[in-house]
């Protein structure tokens, strides 16, 4: 086979690897799979300790089932140190299927001894953001794509050339361990 065909073979053949290996890549992205799209919090108590509830609802925008294990609300240093009991984790146990949501409701104390209802309003009580431990069953995902009309099957591979000469064996009349080839 001439030296011209042959660099044309490898051209085709690296043409197609790169060609598929990109495939579908970004419509399988998703930024977030897990969104709070509302949320709504209630304070409640008397002076000496306010009763934090929330409540949102959590959506899951992946097309599989995810098992949301436990939600933590993330609170300033300051909110922190007031808290009655450092328990902040809600044990939720829930699935939430692809493409729906679910309601995540949980509440916690603050000590909020000597504070009026001006002071409480001055610890700037917001809950923005959540640490949500989830779990879900993943598999290995094939590529598999369709080249033009051909219906040939493309499937993205590593190509390795090991050789022990310095030279590429396509550019000489020499295989990969140096012996003459005509």
């Amino acid at each position: 086979m001439s030296r011209f065909m042959q660099i044309l073979l490898l051209s085709i053949l690296f043409s197609i690897l790169i060609g598929c290996s990109n495939i579908n890549q970004s419509k399988d992205v998703v930024d977030d799979s897990l969104v709070i799209n509302s949320i709504s919090v209630g304070f409640g108590g008397d002076l000496n300790k306010t009763l934090v509830s929330y409540n949102f609802n959590l959506w899951n925008k992946t097309k599989k089932a995810i098992f949301i294990m436990t939600v933590e609300p993330i609170l300033s240093d300051d909110l922190r140190k007031r808290l009655e009991n450092s328990e902040l984790i809600n044990e939720i146990n829930k699935t939430i299927n692809g493409s729906s949501s679910e309601v995540i409701s949980g509440s916690f104390s603050l000590n909020t001894q000597g504070l009026d209802k001006q002071g409480i309003e001055k610890l700037n009580i917001e809950l923005k953001k959540f640490k949500i431990i989830s779990e879900q069953e993943i598999g290995i995902e094939t590529l598999i794509s369709f080249v033009s009309e051909s219906k040939k099957a493309c499937t993205s591979h590593s190509i390795i050339f090991t050789h022990r000469s310095l030279k590429a064996p396509w550019s000489s009349k020499s295989d990969w361990q140096g012996r003459n080839v005509n």
